[in-house]
Order: structure tokens, then sequence, then C-alpha cells
């Protein structure tokens, strides 16, 4: 079992058993490890202490290509991935869904997280026989969330047509060609 959280404080119930418990907070961190026993009806307390230790002065950490609960190839809810962005130290999460254009804007607020990271929506455009586009910002209409969605941005269009239908969507946006070869991205 893993948790995340927007403050580091953690209330996991597991079965009675040994544990080896991780506690990590992405690349600029440290990590801390401990073996536990949790017995039957009390609570087991862990104490950790974790030290940043890459100095990323200047740098922004960012995350340009993931999938939620909006992409048909994965199953996490968009308020966990953007606890998953916090918890790892991301500070730009751009979201990526398979022809989805999800906003986590919205968790931000909702978590306590805005002034720790920025957000983008994105789109994993998904061309029929050539692969995938990760297509960003995207535009996001509160009044018709699903205005952007679907393979309408590709379906029975050439490559060209396909850029200049993104290109009139979301106005100037980088587009990136998703050489993920292995097939699960």
């Amino acid at each position: 079992s893993y948790a995340v959280s927007n403050n580091g404080v953690f209330d996991v119930d597991v079965p009675p058993g040994q544990y080896q418990a991780f506690v990590s907070r992405g690349f600029e961190w440290d990590s801390y490890e401990q073996d536990i026993v949790v017995s039957a009806n009390e609570t087991t307390t862990i104490d950790a202490t974790i030290a940043h230790v890459v100095d990323t002065t200047g740098l922004v950490a960012a995350e340009f290509h993931q999938h939620c609960l909006g992409s048909i190839d994965a199953q996490v809810p968009v308020p966990r991935k953007v606890l998953e962005n916090a918890a790892e130290g991301i500070e730009l999460a751009v979201s990526s869904d398979h022809d989805v254009v999800t906003d986590f804007a919205p968790y931000l607020d909702e978590l306590g997280l805005k002034p720790f990271m920025s957000v983008m929506p994105g789109d994993e455009v998904s061309y029929e026989g050539i692969g995938h586009f990760n297509v960003y910002p995207m535009p996001v209409d509160d009044a018709d969330p699903f205005k952007n969605d679907g393979s309408r941005l590709w379906w029975m269009k050439t490559v060209p047509e396909m850029f200049a239908t993104m290109r009139y969507i979301a106005g100037d946006p980088v587009i990136v060609r998703d050489l993920d070869v292995g097939g699960d991205d």
C-alpha cells in the first residue's frame, strides 16, 4: 500500500504484520526506510525525517507526460494525481490524458497546494496509426468541459490537418511527439 498527502502526515490502515516503510519526497530529497511491526488493534507511529539534498535553485521540476482517470490507460483519480505530483516535488504539473483535456487547477486550492505548484492542461492526441502527440497548454472551457476532447482532433485527418486543428484550438501550443516505443506511456 502507498499513501500521499499534502502535508507529510499519514494515517494508513494495514493488516497486522511485518512491513518495510519508505518515505520519500522526490529526487531532491533523500529517503527514509524502516522495518516495522504492526500489531492488531494498536497504532504504530513512524517519525521520519528526510533532508533536502539536491540544490535546484533556478530550476523548475516539471512533469509533462502523465495520465490519470481521464485517460483510457490509467485509473488514478485526478486529486490523487495532483497529490502525487506535489509529493514528488513537481512544481509544474502538465496533464496529458489520451484525447482528453484534464484540468488540475481546481484541485490545487482544494488540496492547499496552490503556493507550491503550478499546473497546465494538456492533451495527448492519439493519432491513428502514427502514435501520440502531447499538446500544451490546451484551453479549458468551464461552460463546456468536453469541448476539446476526443478523436475529432485527428479522426480522418492528415497529420498536417491534425496539427492545424491543434494550433487552431490551442493558439500557439507546444507540440511534442511522444516517442514511447514500449507501448505503455
